[in-house]
């Protein structure tokens, strides 16, 4: 398309960071993106790129949470829900798993994903250890709203970017995906989540409680101008 003079639109459809490999050497001529966060990161994974030429049309993966929702200072978790991932093997995380069923007053859901099948011996694991497994073809959003989730676990799901959104406390644990976690790295810089590092430290994540400003700075930080426009799109592209 660039040796033939060819437009080229890019509409985000995943999470990305300025340490996306891709990014560094793609060509666009207009660039879709989620929010002002992920347009500063396309920026710097190429100071070469222009900023007319990204323009910013929301997520359509969020929908609007509750206002209804009583507003609290703190966050005390007690439901957890954890996401299957396809790439993520659950011999690598159940040593996490380990210290989390050990964990008294929480309640567990998986989260799977749909377009897989669970692993066998994941699904035994989560039944034997009492972890609700939700099969839903829901939105996030929805399940989050659904089972009043306060916290979500995974690796470097989107879902630790999206879950913010939504006042839930997003707690990342380590894959074994070198190329997913230098990519994840940024989140981490930027502290927008929270990083348990090893199985060991997992407890002290769940005895504290998280401060509801700490979760909305996270929000303001990934999504403060979100808002998602079909509208903005067509005038985008046609």
């Amino acid at each position: 398309s660039k040796q033939l003079k060819i437009n080229t639109i890019i509409y985000m459809h995943g999470k990305f960071t300025k340490n996306s490999k891709i990014l560094k050497k793609t060509f666009f001529s207009k660039y879709l993106v989620w929010s002002n966060f992920f347009l500063k990161q396309l920026l710097k994974a190429n100071n070469k790129y222009s900023k007319k030429n990204i323009k910013i049309v929301g997520c359509p993966y969020l929908v609007i949470p509750n206002k209804l929702k009583k507003k609290i200072k703190n966050i005390k978790v007690k439901k957890c829900l954890i996401l299957d991932e396809d790439y993520v093997n659950f011999t690598e995380i159940k040593n996490y798993l380990d210290k989390l069923i050990k964990i008294k007053n929480i309640n567990l859901y998986l989260k799977k994903k749909i377009t897989r099948k669970l692993p066998n011996e994941y699904e035994i694991y989560c039944k034997k250890n009492n972890i609700k497994i939700i099969n839903e073809n829901l939105n996030l959003g929805k399940i989050l709203e659904k089972y009043k989730i306060n916290c979500l676990i995974a690796t470097t799901s989107t879902g630790l970017i999206e879950c913010s959104y939504y006042g839930v406390v997003p707690v990342k644990i380590n894959s074994k995906n070198r190329f997913r976690e230098k990519e994840f790295n940024e989140f981490l810089r930027l502290n927008l989540v929270y990083n348990v590092s090893s199985p060991s430290k997992i407890n002290k994540f769940f005895e504290k409680k998280y401060k509801t400003k700490s979760i909305d700075k996270i929000k303001n930080i990934l999504w403060s101008n979100h808002t998602f426009s079909e509208k903005k799109i067509k005038k985008y592209i046609l």
